[in-house]
């Protein structure tokens, strides 16, 4: 922003999701803008700050569920009252999307995990996701879960049932929310990154909605390699529709 360029001011009710805006002319002449500061020693990333760039890597896994049904994937589980299919026609610009659903059965689930070919230190994941319908209130449905060559649960990114439609991210030592927000029957774009800084350190899970960075958290399971990738949720009784 720059005296000659103006500034966009907006303002928005959270509760309400209501946005104003306006553009405001600062007048006066263009000036030399200040160079960018180095960050500080030991600094870190929050919610809404870009933790760096991402490094490209190898293509692991894709499918676009174009054909196939959901054969690409290692395992696919339904329980009692549950489905695991492709809606030829629901996703969202229209072409083929996985439908995971679990009713109220007690021992109801639905799941589809992908084994890696091999147990990976980084890893970033994107998926376009909309949930239809959720449980009770103690419950969740979980988006995406992360596991270890043990099985052992690493990651969960998941949206707690009837309440603000926060999404959270837990991990075995705890969980903590994010700054997203996603509506029943609303498409959000999830992506998760799990990646070591350039700088070095402790592993860092970097989570964005719709290409905004909502919550950048410190990885904490001793950087245990990822094996495998759930989609939804492998818990018994927790309704969803997905």
């Amino acid at each position: 922003m720059t005296a000659a360029s103006g500034m966009l001011v907006i303002a928005s009710d959270d509760r309400n999701d209501r946005y104003m805006h306006n553009f405001l002319d600062l007048g006066g002449t263009p000036v030399a803008q200040p160079s960018q500061a180095p960050p500080l020693a030991g600094s870190s990333a929050r919610a809404g700050q870009d933790p760096g760039p991402v490094t490209n890597g190898q293509l692991l896994f894709a499918d676009d569920f174009e054909r196939d049904g959901l054969k690409a994937w290692t395992t696919v589980e339904v329980g009692p009252g549950s489905s695991a299919s492709v809606d030829s026609s629901s996703g969202r610009h229209g072409q083929s999307a996985a439908h995971l659903a679990a009713g109220n059965d007690p021992a109801a689930h639905a799941i589809a995990r992908k084994t890696l070919d091999s147990p990976q230190q980084a890893l970033s994941i994107e998926m376009d996701v909309k949930i239809n319908s959720e449980g009770p209130t103690e419950g969740n449905v979980p988006l995406v879960r992360l596991f270890d060559a043990d099985g052992k649960r690493l990651l969960s990114i998941y949206r707690q049932n009837e309440a603000d439609g926060r999404l959270w991210v837990s991990q075995p030592a705890g969980r903590a929310p994010t700054q997203a927000r996603l509506n029943l029957d609303t498409w959000g774009h999830l992506a998760v990154e799990v990646r070591v800084p350039a700088t070095g350190g402790q592993r860092k899970i970097s989570i964005r909605l719709d290409g905004q960075l909502v919550a950048v958290v410190p990885d904490t399971n001793g950087g245990k390699a990822i094996a495998s990738i759930l989609n939804v949720n492998d818990s018994d009784q927790q309704p969803f529709d997905i």
